[in-house]
């Protein structure tokens, strides 16, 4: 009697069974394990496994124990398209290369205007408190210049006004001890009375008939 099992997964028929036989028969003859030689461009393998078939042989003549065969088989899909995933990848980091360029790039020329900007504006505002510094400094200069010209004016003044009052006292002093025709107002030399002299006989004689015969207070 004869009893057999199948795999719940796959089952083969009569034909696919005697190759399996003969597969475990060779692989137990020469001790190894066949590989598949693997196919000479990267291509996904889709693998189709035969699972473990379970034969059950009894034979009361024989008096044999049943055995358990398996055999996995690997085929490789030959129709499968050709991998393009490197040239896709290629693109993809070429254009985000390229993006980082030129973002980079932009970032830069951004940078270099603001530092630009920035030291046009710390150089103008430095420009402007210099001059401010040195208008200050200017007005402060000129202020105390004009101080000093007019302290030293005041006192030129002073020292002037004080010689000339000293020199117009000199010359009052000197007017006022000399004495001046009465009609002429040149230095008289011939006096007649108290308040009345003459620098000659002519202006005498002149004041004589105008007026002074009436006020003179010389005594005949």
């Amino acid at each position: 009697e004869v009893s057999e099992e199948e795999d719940p997964i796959s089952s083969t028929s009569n034909g696919d069974q005697q190759e399996l036989a003969e597969a475990v028969n060779q692989v137990s003859s020469t001790g190894e394990v066949l590989q598949p030689t693997p196919p000479a461009t990267p291509q996904k393998a889709s693998v189709s496994t035969v699972s473990t078939q379970t034969r059950k042989w009894a034979s009361a003549a024989e008096g044999k124990a049943p055995s358990t065969k398996t055999k996995f088989v690997q085929t490789t899909a030959t129709n499968a398209p050709a991998c393009t995933c490197h040239e896709k990848y290629n693109k993809i980091f070429s254009d985000f290369k390229e993006r980082m360029e030129e973002n980079h790039k932009k970032e830069k020329e951004q940078i270099q205007q603001d530092l630009t900007d920035k030291l046009k504006s710390e150089h103008d505002q430095d420009k402007r408190e210099a001059l401010a510094k040195a208008a200050a400094s200017n007005k402060s200069e000129v202020e105390q210049a004009v101080k000093k010209a007019k302290e030293e004016t005041e006192t030129s003044k002073a020292a002037d006004r004080k010689q000339m009052e000293e020199e117009h006292k000199a010359e009052i002093s000197f007017v006022k001890r000399r004495q001046w025709c009465y009609n002429c107002e040149a230095e008289a030399m011939y006096h007649c009375c108290w308040n009345t002299s003459y620098c000659s006989v002519k202006c005498q004689q002149e004041h004589w008939h105008a007026e002074h015969k009436k006020t003179c207070r010389r005594k005949r």
